[in-house]
């Protein structure tokens, strides 16, 4: 049954987004149960077996826990015969009614196919009558509550002179916490929109944590603490960024993802930051002119008066640029500029972006200009967060170029 592997194989990879299955769980598909067009089977129940052809009285998914290519394309794959003479609870010829037994909430993904190789069409129901639809549109169906479900496959009266033949193959990805793994991919399934799917990861010490997100439509992040408090805002990322980052110390946290999409994808990568800066004016940090770069941390929860200073000296009277590499996606920073007598003389904006180059130079009088000249001096940076719910890693040079 060659055609039947690849068909079950090809519908799931579809339903799931991914490359074809190539880990199937179990011995490899081996439908040599199947029986011939003649045979004579009175059984009225259905005889189910996995691919070990060991037979079963329910059928279960195959549960998906990591989120890289090859651990998404695994199922667990079965053959259902259909004895002659078989019927539904409800006494029908025209329907099978398949038990599927699932232990968490989340999101099942099916794919049933006939002997010939052709895919048909099946649902979930609550019910072994199959009166209480689950779902099913593109052999998707959420799972709000744990429990046995039926799939329901509407068939002719041909098992009334011989047994019918299916391959079910089945996965499933989880909507319940899970803990993610620094630089590997997670997943997990969602409800709906208005149910966020929260999943934990840990910071070993203060880090910059940036997530790459897969889905299908734009997700909603927001970092929360150890009590699933949200500690930043609620940022969007679009499908085409695919980017969130942000600045933590120490502790565990959950990410918590809204979104349309029935399945997503996350990726965190932890890194470690040290802050350059100062946490004063008078314990500012010196960053040269034609220098090396500073690193700026500020994280999130922390209050807005924890702030970061930089100062430089201009040795002559020029153009000086400010270059400021972000990595931030919730909320804004202030860059104040201060003579060295203390008083301000313009306030510069950093908004979220991840990587995202910004340059802008300072001048007495104006602030939004690449023209005009700073007179020689020294000049301090102070960096602060404009809510506490901000946080963000800056990496800052400048140059007189």
């Amino acid at each position: 049954m060659k055609k039947l592997r690849t068909v079950v194989a090809l519908v799931l990879a579809a339903v799931l987004a991914i490359t074809p299955v190539n880990n199937v769980k179990g011995a490899g598909f081996n439908f040599a149960v199947a029986l011939e067009t003649d045979s004579t089977t009175t059984n009225t129940g259905l005889i189910m077996s996995d691919l070990n052809q060991q037979t079963v009285s329910v059928l279960e998914p195959f549960y998906i826990t990591g989120g890289s290519d090859s651990e998404v394309s695994q199922l667990n794959a079965y053959t259902v015969i259909v004895p002659m003479g078989y019927k539904t609870a409800a006494g029908d010829t025209y329907y099978v009614s398949i038990p599927v037994k699932i232990n968490k909430k989340g999101l099942l993904a099916m794919a049933v196919a006939d002997a010939s190789g052709t895919e048909v069409d099946a649902s979930l129901y609550a019910d072994e009558a199959c009166s209480q639809y689950v779902g099913g549109y593109d052999n998707r169906a959420l799972i709000e509550e744990a429990g046995t479900y039926y799939i329901g496959v509407a068939t002719s009266s041909a098992q009334e002179t011989a047994d019918l033949l299916y391959g079910v193959a089945l996965s499933f990805i989880s909507s319940d916490v899970q803990t993610l793994t620094n630089k590997k991919w997670g997943v997990a399934a969602t409800i709906d929109y208005n149910t966020p799917v929260y999943i934990k990861f840990k910071v070993a010490k203060t880090s910059k944590v940036v997530f790459d997100i897969e889905s299908d439509y734009s997700t909603y992040v927001t970092i929360c603490n150890s009590k699933k408090t949200a500690i930043t805002t609620e940022e969007s990322v679009y499908t085409d960024e695919g980017k969130a980052a942000f600045s933590l110390a120490k502790g565990t946290y959950y990410v918590r993802i809204k979104t349309s999409s029935d399945v997503i994808k996350i990726k965190p990568t932890i890194t470690a930051v040290t802050s350059g800066a100062g946490t004063s004016k008078a314990k500012a940090k010196t960053i040269k002119v034609n220098g090396g770069k500073k690193t700026v941390v500020l994280n999130a929860a922390a209050s807005t008066s924890k702030v970061q200073w930089l100062k430089f000296t201009n040795p002559k009277t020029q153009a000086i640029t400010v270059n400021i590499l972000t990595n931030m996606t919730s909320g804004d920073i202030e860059v104040e500029f201060f003579n060295s007598k203390g008083t301000s003389f313009g306030v510069k904006t950093v908004y979220p972006g991840v990587n995202n180059a910004d340059g802008f130079s300072p001048y007495v009088g104006a602030i939004y200009s690449s023209e005009g000249t700073l007179p020689k001096g020294t000049y301090y940076m102070r960096f602060k967060k404009t809510e506490k719910k901000t946080s963000g890693v800056l990496k800052v040079n400048v140059t007189n170029k």
